[in-house]
């Protein structure tokens, strides 16, 4: 049975990318080591502590010095373009989370959603053809015997899924130190999962986890759960219509206002065969021109 997961350190196959766009989601299995993940989470954990010091102000990871080598990663950028069947694109949206010690089932747990621009309307532009935008995680502690890594709900990229059903499409994405989820951005996700005790790939859906005893559940992470997200497009008129949307959204605002790309890091990104949308200096060429951005907090309806 194809599970999902490809095999150790290398590229998927034609077979596992057309696997990939059927189910919405795969895991490259150490594609870092396990070293270079913890690496990665002590870099998190540092930029974190200067962002809430206020020694620096938010922006997107290929702004920040720390961890701006992610983005221009060749072994992400190499799985990407596997992925799209092109080159890919960086549209500035990569970010990191941290979840502090402990878990508040009733905070921290999310709620399944998408993220792409029109999330719920099938006749919107998002829904023609296949969604060339893909987002990676990393997610920087062993969940494979853990809870509190992602949910994803199969195939919910190609359709909207609905009823009890919906729950028979759950999976838990059980990467372990090293190891990268990849799904569409279209496809519905949770964040801080649950699975079910000893069936690492079965995930408990937010809206029964407070139903299900805890000792059939998997134990959680007793400290910070951190993650990082990036995520790739293909050159595209799905691209161009979702920055335009993110341009709309005032977090984004906040993160981009501040984030100024090195040459250094555009050069890497070039080398490595990624386009850079330079989304933070066109943010504030919008800002000196007088055009509205930033108007919405949270996700919205772009008009089509």
């Amino acid at each position: 049975m194809n599970t999902g997961t490809n095999s150790v350190g290398m590229l998927p196959t034609d077979k596992d990318v057309r696997l990939f766009w059927r189910r919405g989601w795969m895991i490259q299995r150490s594609l870092f080591t396990e070293g270079e993940f913890l690496e990665i989470r002590a870099q998190v954990l540092e930029s974190l502590k200067d962002a809430e010091s206020g020694r620096k102000p938010p922006t997107d990871l290929l702004a920040d010095a720390r961890l701006a080598r992610l983005v221009a990663e060749p072994r992400l950028i190499s799985l990407a373009r596997a992925i799209l069947k092109d080159d890919p694109v960086y549209f500035g949206d990569a970010s990191y989370a941290v979840v502090g010690r402990g878990y508040d089932e009733h905070k921290d747990a999310t709620g399944y959603h998408r993220d792409n621009t029109d999330r719920s309307h099938l006749e919107a532009p998002d829904w023609n053809g296949r969604y060339p935008l893909i987002r990676f995680g990393l997610y920087l502690q062993d969940h494979r015997r853990r809870s509190g890594g992602l949910m994803v709900r199969q195939a919910s990229h190609r359709r909207l899924l609905k009823g009890w059903r919906c729950y028979l499409y759950d999976r838990y994405l059980d990467t372990g130190l090293g190891d990268v989820g990849v799904w569409n951005m279209r496809l519905q996700h949770a964040g801080v999962g649950r699975f079910y005790r000893g069936f690492p790939r079965l995930a408990i859906a937010p809206a029964i986890q407070d139903r299900v005893p805890r000792w059939l559940q998997s134990p959680r992470w007793d400290q910070p759960r951190a993650a990082v997200w990036i995520s790739y497009g293909a050159d595209s008129d799905h691209l161009q219509r979702h920055v335009e949307y993110l341009f709309g959204r005032a977090e984004r605002v906040r993160m981009w206002q501040h984030s100024y790309y090195s040459q250094e890091t555009l050069d890497a990104c070039r080398r490595n065969g990624l386009r850079v949308i330079d989304v933070g200096e066109q943010l504030r060429g919008r800002i000196a021109a007088g055009k509205p951005v930033g108007q919405h907090e949270h996700h919205y309806q772009l008009a089509f």
